[in-house]
């Protein structure tokens, strides 16, 4: 394990605060944390190692991609369920239209 080298600053996520205000966090956003380095990164900040695992490309330790308090875990499951059914309901209209 290896400390913070600062090559996380460009690869810093810039946060929408208008979702943040509307209960979208940075991880519904897309972003993952890398806890050494305190800092929301985006895709090309993140690299995979043979095992699949997400690190940080600063300090290639392991980034979250969930929250970790409970009423963000919730508000992230109610916003998966939520997206599932448009998608199923996408899926049906498209259905009952082209069949």
């Amino acid at each position: 394990m290896c400390g913070c080298n600062n090559i996380c600053n460009k690869y810093k996520a810039v946060i929408d605060r208008i979702l943040m205000a509307q209960g979208m966090g940075a991880y519904l956003q897309g972003f993952k944390r890398c806890r050494i380095c305190n800092i929301f990164l985006t895709d090309e900040g993140i690299e995979l190692n043979k095992h699949g695992n997400t690190l940080c490309k600063c300090c290639s330790n392991r980034v979250s991609a969930k929250p970790r308090r409970k009423d963000s875990k919730e508000r992230a499951e109610k916003h998966k369920k939520l997206e599932d059914i448009k998608r199923t309901e996408e899926e049906l209209l498209r259905g009952i239209i082209n069949g």
